[in-house]
This record gives structure tokens, C-alpha cells and sequence, in this order.
């Protein structure tokens, strides 16, 4: 798959590649009806143990990317890249630090319970080899391995109320302080 994409990446061609989500067994689940995605490569950006394919999104006008590892039978077309690909892939690295950078805390193992919809956010930020149980009345839990930090609480926070830490409660105190915080700096605003 690597190769591939660094075949397209060189000869400035469009890629294409179905993608799959993991169920709470991990087992791959086609995206799109099985349909290709066909895509204008970027770069591919190696972060947290994975690899990451930036791509152009022509329609959106906007960068996406895509984890490597949840591709399936990758080709290249026969067709080049838009110019803004090739544009933006001499600001890559830019791009890379912008998008990717994560900031230390420290590390604790922390229970997680949340709506099944996000099994696939939780195996893309912690692993495929994390174990998912009690998938009841539609929650799971799993516990993992964290940097405490505010950008892991962001991270917790953008899903709203489909995501809970349930310990340690060193950790969920420390986020609830987190959000009275960020709530304090919009107190008065309409």
C-alpha cells in the first residue's frame, strides 16, 4: 500500500482505495458501499504509529487524510493530480506540525465509556489492539493508555455526551476542572 502511494506521489497521479472502519470485533467494514475512494495525493505523514495519506479534495476545496492502514486494494489511476496537490505538498511540513502536534502530560491509564459510534475514533487515536467490552444499551467501555493533557480532554470533548472517563477519578476531576475553565471564559457572552 506504501509503495503504491508513493508511486502516485512521485509520477503526480491520482490514487484510489476503498476504506474501511473496524466494528467492536475488528472486523473491516467497507465505507461508501465498497465504493472507491479516488483521491489527489498530497504526502504520507508517519504520526503516532501510523501513516497518514494527505490528499486534496477538489470539491471541498480542502486538505483530508487518511489512515493508511484502513485502506484496502490500493491502485493508481491514470489520471494527475490537481495543481493545488502539487502546491501543497511543499508546505507538508508545515501542514504536518500544524495538524499533528500533540502536547506531553502525563501518562495514566484511563476507563473510557462511550456510545458505539466512536469505536472507530477510539481504535484511530489508541490502536487497533485495543480491547472494546461491554458494548450494552449501545455503550462501550475500554481502557487506555493517556498523556493527560488539555488536548486529551479536547480530544474527550468533541464528542460531547458520547464520551465519559470513568476513571481514575483523579483524571475525570481533572477534565470536569477543565471544562468549568472553558465554560468560565464564555460566561456573559449571547
Amino acid at each position: 500500500t506504501v509503495d503504491t502511494l508513493e508511486r502516485a506521489l512521485q509520477q503526480k497521479l491520482k490514487a484510489s482505495f476503498q476504506y474501511f472502519d473496524l466494528d467492536e470485533n475488528g472486523n473491516r467494514v467497507l465505507r461508501k458501499k465498497s465504493e472507491r475512494y479516488i483521491v489527489n495525493p498530497v504526502g504520507l505523514v508517519y504520526h503516532e504509529d501510523n501513516y497518514y495519506l494527505v490528499t486534496y479534495h477538489e470539491t471541498h476545496e480542502a486538505t483530508v487524510n487518511y489512515r493508511v492502514d484502513r485502506m484496502a486494494d490500493v491502485q493508481l489511476e491514470d489520471e494527475p493530480v490537481a495543481d493545488q496537490a502539487i502546491a501543497l505538498s511543499s508546505e507538508l511540513g508545515a501542514y504536518t506540525e500544524r495538524i499533528f502536534k500533540m502536547f506531553n502530560g502525563p501518562q495514566a491509564t484511563v476507563k473510557l465509556q462511550f456510545d458505539r459510534k466512536l469505536i472507530d475514533a477510539v481504535h484511530d487515536k489508541f490502536g487497533e489492539s485495543v480491547e472494546i467490552t461491554a458494548c450494552k444499551r449501545g455503550l462501550c467501555k475500554a481502557t487506555v493508555e493517556v498523556l493527560v493533557s488539555p488536548v486529551f480532554f479536547g480530544w474527550c470533548f468533541q464528542f460531547g455526551k458520547s464520551m465519559r472517563i470513568l476513571s481514575p477519578e483523579s483524571v475525570a476531576a481533572e477534565m470536569k476542572a477543565h471544562a468549568k475553565q472553558v465554560m468560565g471564559l464564555y460566561r456573559g457572552i449571547k
